[in-house]
């Protein structure tokens, strides 16, 4: 159980939160990892999970100068139930009360490498891949 310390701070947290969360913006990109209904489910699971636990007095306060009460059992219970990592929960969470609106990630140039890379080399032909190629414009020619 907390402490009437603990539960203060957590009833702080709350207060933040709960003007955010019925009215939560959502702004969705293109190639998201979660899209924008399931971030939304996401936050309000946490939430109201998380709210649960605070209204029992079962959600602890974290140690040093966290804003967070501690949440990981709950991020680790809703990535279970989603099949995403605690991890993912955790910064879909904290990305919303920071940004009070929902920010999904753009991983539309994933598998594409990095645009640092010199592809020039990679279009340079050996003199070996030369000679094949020739001799299969050859064959090809003679068919």
């Amino acid at each position: 159980m907390a402490d009437d310390e603990e539960q203060e701070f957590v009833d702080g947290f709350f207060e933040k939160v709960d003007k955010m969360v019925d009215n939560a913006g959502i702004l969705p990109r293109q190639g998201a990892v979660f899209d924008a209904g399931m971030t939304m489910m996401v936050v309000r699971m946490v939430y109201k999970m998380a709210k649960t636990h605070a209204d029992c007095g079962t959600l602890r306060a974290l140690s040093g100068d966290s804003f967070y009460p501690d949440m990981a059992p709950i991020y680790k219970h809703i990535g279970g139930l989603t099949g995403s990592a605690p991890a993912k929960i955790k910064q879909c969470f904290e990305d919303f009360v920071q940004n009070e609106q929902i920010m999904i990630e753009d991983t539309a140039f994933r598998g594409r490498g990095s645009p640092n890379v010199n592809k020039d080399d990679f279009r340079l032909r050996t003199r070996e891949q030369y000679t094949a190629i020739e001799s299969f414009v050859d064959y090809c020619n003679t068919e």
